[in-house]
């Protein structure tokens, strides 16, 4: 009698069993590359709040940007690129990428902008385009730093390739979605979940199972879990039923 009370989305199929693994491990991915995003970020904001940095973008001669930039390039070893942009810039004379002067138009409109991922002569890379501000909240201007790819695959790729493998997309709109990184050697997507969501809008987060994905611990105590709160959920709706049968509640 219990085992009617099973819902048929979750027979007794390693299938389901790992669509279900691999959907919380994609949401898992995601929680981290956030987490791993605003430990990136936070830190160098604070960095821009340096009285150097807005003395230069406040004067602002071209000459004193680029070397306050490269001194504060230096203090930030990760970054590949630094460039201080002064508000009332040209944006079109910078040299920067025109995804970076688009994000650098919407923030001086106040509007929210992420990171990018990009290919850099075959290196992949992602920027933060970040809002220097003065002390009673005045834009000054913007630092655009350029950054490894590496300093997120490396935090993704903790999950072990033998339970699964995680791929980042990015997806403007309704353009075809690209492969920003792979922690494993697959190419195929059989099997793969549902792409999960981030904190920046156009990355998502693809998990391709392994074949020890269902011996993983973790991976049993969740699917534990949700049979658990699957049987107790239809247990109630069949306890609701027989007491005040669903015509009559349909019918309330």
């Amino acid at each position: 009698a219990i085992a009617m009370t099973i819902p048929r989305w979750f027979n007794n199929t390693n299938s389901l069993r790992i669509g279900a693994a691999s959907s919380a491990l994609a949401v898992s991915q995601a929680a981290a590359l956030d987490k791993r995003l605003s430990q990136l970020q936070s830190p160098r904001q604070r960095q821009l709040q340096n009285p150097e940095v807005l003395a230069a973008l406040q004067q602002p001669d071209p000459a004193v940007l680029a070397a306050t930039a490269e001194q504060l390039r230096q203090r930030i070893p990760d970054a590949l690129q630094l460039r201080l942009i002064a508000v009332g810039t040209d944006y079109t004379t910078t040299g920067l990428r025109f995804s970076q002067i688009d994000r650098l138009n919407r923030s001086e409109r106040g509007e929210a902008i992420h990171p990018e991922a990009f290919d850099d002569n075959g290196k992949k890379c992602f920027d933060l385009v970040l809002a220097i501000k003065d002390p009673d909240g005045k834009l000054l201007g913007h630092a655009v730093m350029v950054l490894d790819i590496q300093l997120l695959q490396t935090e993704l790729a903790q999950l072990p390739v033998a339970t699964a493998e995680t791929l980042l997309q990015q997806q403007f709109g309704s353009t075809k979605a690209q492969a920003i990184f792979r922690t494993g050697s697959g190419t195929g997507l059989a099997q793969a979940s549902k792409p999960a969501e981030s904190a920046v809008p156009h990355w998502k987060l693809v998990v391709v199972p392994g074949p020890q994905l269902l011996a993983d611990a973790a991976m049993l105590r969740f699917l534990g879990r949700e049979v658990a709160r699957k049987l107790e959920k239809s247990s109630r709706l069949s306890a609701q039923d027989r007491l005040y049968p669903a015509a009559a509640r349909l019918a309330a």
